[in-house]
């Protein structure tokens, strides 16, 4: 099993072997690499393995979790300001009625 392998499991959405995103972070230890030099340091392995916990710890990020929370925030979004403009005209109209069996009390 090459290192590729062992660390690219870490990460959210990389599938050893599969490519993503995968040449990319190969890509960028080999531009810090020193010359000769074959495997990525304890330095770079610890850097790699603590941002995959960090990707996979954080909540709420795009790309992780449960896509349903999103179109469940979409719906939200939309139904609360209608509910409450809703509730704002029924105690406006409550508002209203009750100012209007008053003038008529009065009277």
């Amino acid at each position: 099993m090459s290192w590729s392998e062992a660390t690219g499991g870490c990460w959210p959405g990389i599938r050893p072997g599969t490519g993503a995103h995968e040449q990319e972070m190969l890509g960028v230890l080999l531009a810090g690499a020193r010359d000769g030099q074959r495997r990525p340091g304890f330095a770079e392995s610890a850097d790699l393995i603590w941002g995959a916990l960090r990707i996979r710890v954080r909540p709420g990020r795009e790309g992780s979790g449960d896509p349903g929370w999103r179109e469940a925030l979409a719906v939200f979004s939309v139904v609360m300001p209608l509910l409450l403009l809703l509730e704002t005209v029924v105690s406006l109209l409550l508002f209203l009625f009750r100012a209007v069996e008053l003038f008529r009390a009065v009277e």
